[in-house]
């Protein structure tokens, strides 16, 4: 049965004990994207874990391009989070102060001075995240994590497919995505719009 199923049954320890002194390890784009996405000291850790198994990793071509791709995006989305942020807390604001003005008739509640205290400590919290802002790592600039991820992949990307092996996994993609069977299919609606490479990334992947 576990030779046939195996994918149901927990490894044995001698088996994870293999994997973990012999396997090779690939990666996601997701998983290089994040160290975009984690604090500093986070990623860094990350990065001590990747050098230090860095003679068994392989990043796959696929991966690599969808790093590259959406790098930029990635940290855009870090870097616009402090004005988003504080628009959330506009809006926030706006919601209390209507609110509590249907209480301006109130015979003790002083809806002005609640008003007031609310609108400092929101100005208090504004202020907090522009100090953080200026603590952002500017990757625009000078980005130290895609200089360490170039230094740690050479020689260890693999190749891209052939034109006529693409078009297979094309033809097998839609076959497996109008079956919903995975990997990716889930993804047919929000990248209907996108190109065979990319609408079928997992299953190349």
């Amino acid at each position: 049965m576990r030779e046939i199923f195996f994918e149901y049954f927990k490894p044995s320890k001698g088996e994870l004990k293999q994997a973990w002194s012999n396997g090779l390890f690939s990666f996601d784009s997701n998983v290089l994207l994040n160290l975009y996405r984690y604090s500093s000291k986070t990623s860094n850790d990350l990065f001590r874990i990747l050098e230090f198994f860095a003679d068994r990793i392989r990043l796959t071509h696929q991966a690599t391009l969808e790093f590259l791709d959406h790098r930029t995006e990635a940290i855009s989305k870090q870097t616009n989070a402090y004005d988003e942020v504080k628009n959330v807390l506009d809006e926030s604001l706006n919601g209390i102060i209507s609110k509590l003005n249907n209480y301006k008739r109130h015979s003790t509640i002083e809806v002005d001075k609640i008003i007031t205290k609310a609108n400092g400590a929101i100005d208090n919290l504004k202020i907090d995240i522009d100090n953080f802002k200026k603590h952002h790592p500017a990757h625009e600039t000078k980005d130290d994590i895609l200089e360490r991820l170039e230094a740690l992949s050479k020689k260890r990307i693999g190749l891209p497919f052939e034109s006529e092996e693409l078009e297979k996994i094309f033809k097998e993609g839609k076959g497996r995505y109008d079956k919903e069977v995975p990997p990716g299919y889930k993804d047919r609606q929000t990248k209907k719009n996108s190109s065979d490479h990319r609408l079928y990334g997992d299953l190349i992947l």
